[in-house]
This record gives structure tokens, sequence and C-alpha cells, in this order.
């Protein structure tokens, strides 16, 4: 596996979107890890990722929605 495999973890829980973005880094992934369906908005607008991990119960809207 490559370094260059990015994904975006969309996650509003700290503790959990930490371990899984510490855990994904020791398989040599690079991570981006935000909070909210606004932040994902502007992120995707300029950035391209491997794959997205994406809370269904975000809190400024539904991780559906983004997907």
């Amino acid at each position: 596996m490559s370094e260059h495999n990015k994904v975006l973890i969309v996650e509003d829980d700290h503790d959990f979107r930490d371990s899984l973005r510490e855990f994904l880094e020791t398989l040599n992934y690079s991570i981006v890890s935000i909070e909210t369906v606004v932040e994902f908005q502007e992120i995707i607008k300029n950035n391209r990722f491997d794959i997205a991990l994406i809370d269904v119960n975000l809190p400024d809207g539904s991780g559906h929605q983004i997907a």
C-alpha cells in the first residue's frame, strides 16, 4: 500500500476520529479528518480522496446526504 492513499474521515466524535486516524496512519494512509458537513463541502472542492469514511449523524447534517 502506498503512502499516497488518501482517506477522508468525517466524524464528530473526537476520540473515535482520533483513534481511527491513528490506526489508519499505522497502515501508511494519508489522513484528513474533519467533523462537519460544512467542512466536508469546503475540503472536497479542492481535494481528491481514495476513500471517505463518513459518520451518518453529523452535528450539521446527514452523512447520507454528503455521501
